[in-house]
C-alpha cells in the first residue's frame, strides 16, 4: 500500500524532522478518507516533500496509550468542543522509543505539544517525575486521577517538507484493544493530519483540490466508542459516512 507513490519521494529521518520542523506549536487539521484517495494525495506532492524512514520501513507501527480520569474528562471536553482542553498519552515508536506527551488545544485553535522520554511504554502507572511534569503543564488538574484509558495501534506514514515547514501524517491499519484482542477502529479508512505554523498549509490546499474535506475527528473518542457501548459513536459514524461518500475528515 502506497509504495509506488512513496518511491518517488526522498527520505528523511526522525532526527532531521525534529531539527528542521519540530512544530510543537502548530495548527492541526484532520481528514478521514480511503486508502486510494490518500495514495492520490501522496502522488500529487512535489519534490519538496520527503517520507520518514525507520530503517527500510516507511510505514512504521505506532502504539499509543491514552490517559483519562474516571469521568473521562478529556473525552467529554473534546466532544463538547471546550477550549482550552488537553490530552495525555504515551507514544511508542517501532524502535521502542517512548514519550509521555501532552497536547493542549488553545483558545485560538492552535495545538501546543510537550513531551518527555519514558523509560518504557509498558509502565502501568505514571511515575512521580511524570506527575510533577504533568502538574507543571496542567495547573489545577489532579494528575493522580489519570489512568490508562485506551490503547490504539496504527501504521503511520510521515511526510515532511523542509521548504514549506509543514508535515503530514497518514495513519492506516488503525486498531484498538478490545477484550484483550485487537479490533479495527476505522475499517478501510485512513486518517490524514496536516501540521503547520499557519492555519492554512500547502498540504491542506492540495487536499481541498482533491475534494478531501476536514471534519472534527479524534482517534481517542472514536476508539472509546468501539470498546465501550455506552460511549456515543457519533464521531466514528461521521468518519465512516465520510468514507462512503469519498470525502475526508
Amino acid at each position: 500500500m502506497f509504495e509506488r507513490s512513496l518511491d518517488r519521494l526522498g527520505s528523511v529521518s526522525l532526527e532531521e524532522i525534529s531539527v528542521e520542523a519540530p512544530l510543537m506549536r502548530r495548527y492541526d487539521h484532520k481528514y478521514v478518507t480511503t486508502d486510494s484517495r490518500a495514495d492520490e494525495f501522496i502522488a500529487s506532492l512535489d519534490d519538496q516533500w520527503c517520507a520518514l524512514r525507520f530503517g527500510v520501513e516507511r510505514s512504521p507501527r505506532y502504539h499509543t496509550v491514552y490517559f483519562d480520569d474516571v469521568l473521562r474528562r478529556t473525552y467529554r471536553d473534546h466532544v463538547q468542543g471546550r477550549r482550552p482542553r488537553f490530552k495525555v498519552r504515551s507514544r511508542t515508536y517501532q524502535d521502542g522509543t517512548s514519550f509521555l506527551e501532552v497536547k493542549l488545544k488553545t483558545g485560538r485553535g492552535q495545538t501546543d505539544k510537550s513531551r518527555i522520554p519514558r523509560a518504557t511504554e509498558t509502565t502501568p502507572v505514571l511515575t512521580e517525575a511524570e506527575h510533577a511534569w504533568l502538574s507543571s503543564l496542567l495547573p489545577g488538574f489532579d494528575t493522580r486521577t489519570l489512568r490508562r484509558s485506551l490503547s490504539v495501534d496504527c501504521r503511520r506514514i510521515t511526510l515532511h517538507s523542509p521548504t514549506h515547514k509543514e508535515r503530514v501524517t497518514i495513519d492506516h491499519s488503525l486498531a484498538v484493544v478490545l477484550n484483550g484482542d485487537w479490533a479495527p477502529l476505522l475499517a478501510g479508512g485512513v486518517v490524514i493530519e496536516t501540521k503547520s505554523e499557519t492555519f492554512r498549509s500547502r498540504a491542506s490546499h492540495l487536499l481541498s483540490d482533491l475534494d478531501i474535506r476536514t471534519v472534527s475527528f479524534s482517534k481517542y473518542c472514536a476508539g472509546l466508542s468501539v470498546v465501550d457501548a455506552s460511549v456515543h459513536p457519533r464521531i466514528r459514524v461521521d468518519a465512516e459516512r465520510a468514507l462512503h461518500v469519498g470525502v475526508g475528515e
